[in-house]
């Protein structure tokens, strides 16, 4: 028995004041029975197609096809960076096999392709063991000194970065990479004493720099180099003062530097659209959210963290119908947290039937994680002046789901109870035994 058989009177009024989706069936032909062994290859192809593995498999072999004719070191240096490409870095490993089979030595440019491949899959111990082997027997260029930086800076390693960084003759890509590694450290004090320090700069430099400060929770030293740029900043500029405003909580500055880069002729990316939408929603501005969101092209909206936030900011404006219709759009992509935002927006509008409706669809997909949705139904309940249903929501559905009350859930329970003079109901749920969770 399931907890919505135990409310009658609920389910038959829920049915009155809700249109059900009618379901129907499409009638199909079975021309034949395929065997069993047919079935089963079928379906591995299918979900080797969908995981990528089948197309992992053909650029592999591709890999390994050339790798087993190159015959000199170029050859063998652009199979690795090939593999690189493709995030083969395994494949990277296997050309240095290669060159001692055909007895050939490694020179530093095909370490620093294979160095490369492993740094872009972000393999930064093998990057440092390669750069270990290699600078053991050869001198290091620009190319193999900037990779491995970047090796260093994934490994949080900054103060090593440093060090090598300086024991190099600088220029701004290596220079540049110090940047990112202090970055990666969250050292964005060393960060900016090497912007200073640097006597030839581009706009990476500035750009790891903000960086550096954005993932400190600086804003305001972001938003000071920002300003002392000469260069032309590029869209990964503006993209990064706005998650620092965002992390900053400068809400209104993150959503006006969207509209500025179309005033120094930036396109807006779509992590330019995306955190404007963010600071949109944290700072109580939905109607910017939803403007931001009216804008994006189709393919941007079909993006689950994009609908997200849109639905976020639709339930802030209590338009649940619109709400409803994104959540039917996710499909299978639904998370929790689209998932709470439809319920957020049942909320507010007080549609405590749409509410109960959403919550069994979620219950029946076994999407129920947290008591959250279970408490904003119970406030839906609450401001539609239905408190049985609210305290039934409490009292039969979260025990059914094994999910405990929490003090918010149990103080909406109350106030639907004292709202509506159940004074008597009110005393015997504090009465009652309960067993609650913060939150």
């Amino acid at each position: 028995m399931t907890p919505w058989s135990r409310a009658p009177h609920l389910h038959g009024r829920r049915r009155a004041c809700t249109s059900r989706r009618q379901l129907g069936a499409r009638g199909f032909t079975v021309m034949s029975v395929p065997r069993e062994g047919d079935v089963a290859e079928a379906q591995n192809l299918v979900a080797s197609i969908r995981d990528g593995s089948f197309a992992r498999a053909q650029v592999t072999e591709e890999v390994k096809n050339l790798r087993r004719s190159a015959s000199s070191l170029q050859e063998l240096t652009a199979v690795a960076k090939r593999s690189g490409d493709l995030g083969l870095w395994q494949q990277g490993l296997k050309v240095l096999e290669e060159a001692q089979e055909l007895q050939l030595t490694p020179d530093m440019i095909l370490y620093s392709a294979i160095m490369s491949g492993c740094e872009k899959s972000h393999q930064w111990q093998q990057v440092l063991a390669l750069w270990t082997t290699a600078t053991a027997a050869l001198a290091p260029n620009s190319a193999a000194v900037t990779v491995a930086l970047s090796a260093l800076g994934r490994g949080s390693r900054w103060q090593e970065a440093i060090e090598l960084g300086q024991s190099q003759q600088p220029n701004v890509f290596i220079q540049n990479a110090i940047i990112s590694a202090c970055e990666r450290g969250q050292q964005w004090e060393q960060a900016l004493g090497i912007l200073e320090s640097m006597r030839e700069t581009d706009i990476v430099s500035f750009n790891a720099a903000m960086n550096a400060c954005e993932k400190a929770h600086q804003w305001q030293a972001a938003l000071q180099i920002f300003q002392s740029i000469s260069l032309p900043p590029t869209e990964i500029t503006m993209n990064t003062l706005m998650s620092a405003c965002n992390r900053g909580s400068q809400w209104a500055a993150a959503l006006q530097l969207l509209g500025e880069m179309t005033v120094r002729q930036l396109v807006p990316t779509l992590v330019s659209q995306t955190l404007a939408m963010a600071a949109g929603l944290k700072g109580s501005s939905w109607a910017a959210a939803l403007q931001v969101y009216d804008q994006l092209p189709s393919s941007a909206r079909e993006r689950p963290a994009v609908r997200t936030m849109a639905m976020q900011a639709l339930g802030e404006a209590t338009a649940w119908p619109e709400a409803l219709k994104l959540l039917q759009l996710q499909h299978r992509q639904t998370d929790q947290l689209c998932l709470n935002a439809a319920m957020r927006a049942l909320e507010l509008s007080g549609e405590w039937c749409q509410a109960l409706q959403l919550l069994e669809e979620m219950v029946s997909l076994k999407r129920f994680q947290e008591v959250v949705p279970l408490t904003m139904a119970m406030g839906a309940c609450k401001r539609a002046r239905e408190w049985a249903a609210a305290l039934w929501v409490l009292q039969d559905l979260m025990p059914a789901l094994q999910i405990e009350p929490t003090v918010a859930s149990m103080s909406t329970g109350l106030s639907a109870l004292l709202q509506a003079g159940r004074g008597s109901h009110a005393w015997d749920l504090l009465q009652a035994p309960w067993s609650t969770s913060e939150g």
